[in-house]
């Protein structure tokens, strides 16, 4: 909750309830990761969960291996880290589209009084 503090000190109210409902969506729980690790990890469940299906795959390769296990068990206690990482990631670019698009309707209204007639420009004004 803190890091979300950071990355929405410079928006409207409006706009921190868009952030946190855009944040919700791809917001990764540390907890969730470790018991993907520990359950499936095995089969690669945890790199599954954080989008790293590339490396999700390799994990089913080997899986009869027992290696993929035995490094899903390691990353148990990666996990957190992980998560925290990629919450980061998503903040910033939450918070980035967020102002981007504040900065890109101030244009578009200036633009459209300018395409309407000047009856009807006033009036808008």
């Amino acid at each position: 909750m803190l890091d979300q503090m950071i990355y929405m000190k410079d928006l409207s109210d409006n706009e921190k309830l868009l952030f946190q409902a855009e944040y919700a969506k791809s917001e990764k729980k540390p907890l969730t990761g470790q018991l993907f690790a520990f359950f499936l990890g095995g089969f690669g469940g945890h790199h599954f969960y954080m989008g790293n299906t590339g490396l999700g795959f390799v994990y089913i390769l080997f899986s009869w291996t027992g290696l993929s296990a035995l490094a899903a068990l390691i990353e148990i206690f990666l996990m957190r880290g992980r998560c925290k990482e990629y919450n980061e990631t998503v903040a910033l670019e939450v918070s980035t589209k967020i102002k981007a698009m504040r900065s890109n309707q101030a244009p578009i209204k200036e633009s459209v009084q300018e395409s309407l007639p000047e009856e009807t420009s006033k009036e808008v004004a």
